[in-house]
């Protein structure tokens, strides 16, 4: 039986992460690498049932 993992609130989880991000070049910006990695975030909490889901307010959708 496996054990249920409670999913952190992002900003917890994101400090959580030593291993550095490989990006191919330098032209990925902080708030493209952030959207992709609050993405992978929400799959993974759905992957496992979690119950959050980060949501970017951060900016206007309309840019």
């Amino acid at each position: 039986m496996s054990k249920q993992i409670e999913p952190a609130d992002f900003d917890t989880w994101l400090q959580g992460q030593t291993v550095p991000i490989d990006v191919d070049c330098g032209c990925v910006t902080t708030e493209v690498l952030l959207h992709w990695v609050k993405k992978a975030y929400n799959d993974g909490l759905q992957a496992g049932a979690g119950k959050a889901e980060v949501v970017d307010v951060s900016h206007d959708e309309a840019q």
